[in-house]
């Protein structure tokens, strides 16, 4: 809705689904051997003789086969996403502040291998004996279709069977906010902007019945995600040439490490770009990711390399230089 040329007025909403991927429905299984503690057979945590004898100590971490299938039975991710928003356009100005809500269930993951061995202990309890240091609160109460779990002859874990599985949902909802201004000169056309997002929520619902966790919390139990990323930019044209100076901003993060939490600082890095238009319908770029080389944040609480590989990376000082060609 425009009441004024300057000024819109949105909103929207939609729907949407992601099918399973055919990797996901028809990859051949993989064998590994994850560290997992076999809370069948060590009910009480401690080795008090109430566990299987013939399996020496089953309280320790010890790597079982584990092997990942696919799984025929996915159904597809859905989505809703709701949005609303300002525009304000007076001359060579535009600002608009945009506001987001998208909800994904039935969400693709991998199950747990040590979940699906609690999951087995507490349905198959040892001697009648369940594990009883909380392993069975807030854990399904049966195995997901594609999970299993087979015993050796001594009662002992032999191999889980786990592959990807729908039982996540997300929800995420924020703030973007979007300004620039044009301003054309003898010396060329300026044209700086500046994109914020601003999160308020991300939720992660890991399993179906379980409350969902607020992952921007500096109580969540991992790495909290950034709330703020921003993104600014100065570009310069002036006939076939152009030159771009670009800010890349990630906001603050906690980890919830054994000691205590670490807070990640923030991370800005300069990238920088030329263009020129050839008169051949060609067009050569040059330009540098990351000028100053700037490290992502380190701490030895993260295993090696030391960083958050999920929202930073390592890739230092990057040059580059691409040539394309329009016929």
């Amino acid at each position: 809705f425009r009441p004024i040329d300057s000024l819109l007025l949105r909103a929207s909403y939609g729907t949407g689904f992601r099918a399973p991927s055919l990797q996901e429905l028809n990859s051949a299984p993989q064998q590994s051997f994850t560290a997992i503690v076999d809370n069948l057979n060590c009910p009480h945590g401690t080795a008090d003789g109430t566990q299987n004898p013939n399996l020496g100590d089953p309280c320790t971490t010890i790597q079982h086969e584990v092997s990942f299938t696919a799984n025929k039975q996915l159904q597809p991710e859905k989505s809703k996403n709701w949005a609303a928003g300002v525009v304000w356009s007076p001359g060579n100005f535009n600002i608009s502040l945009d506001w987001f809500d998208i909800k994904i269930t039935n969400v693709i993951r991998s199950f747990d291998p040590q979940l699906a061995a609690d999951i087995y202990a507490c349905q198959n309890p040892y001697n009648g004996t369940a594990p009883n240091r909380g392993i069975c609160d807030n854990i399904p109460t049966a195995l997901p279709t594609g999970v299993s779990v087979t015993l050796k002859p001594n009662g002992a874990l032999n191999v889980i069977t786990v592959g990807n599985v729908n039982i996540a949902a997300i929800r995420a909802a924020g703030f973007d906010l979007d300004a620039s201004y044009k301003w054309a000169t003898s010396f060329g056309t300026f044209t700086p902007e500046l994109q914020v997002t601003r999160m308020t929520k991300s939720d992660l619902q890991t399993l179906p019945g379980e409350p969902a966790v607020d992952v921007l919390s500096t109580g969540f139990t991992g790495t909290s995600e950034p709330k703020l990323r921003a993104t600014g930019t100065l570009q310069w044209s002036k006939g076939d040439f152009g030159m771009t100076l670009i800010g890349n901003m990630i906001g603050p993060a906690q980890y919830a490490a054994p000691g205590g939490h670490v807070t990640l600082g923030t991370w800005t890095t300069w990238d920088i770009q030329g263009t020129w238009n050839t008169p051949w319908k060609g067009k050569v770029t040059a330009g540098v990711r990351n000028i100053a080389d700037r490290s992502a944040p380190l701490n030895s609480a993260f295993a090696f390399p030391y960083y958050l590989q999920s929202q930073y990376n390592f890739l230092g000082r990057v040059p580059y230089l691409q040539y394309s060609q329009d016929f």
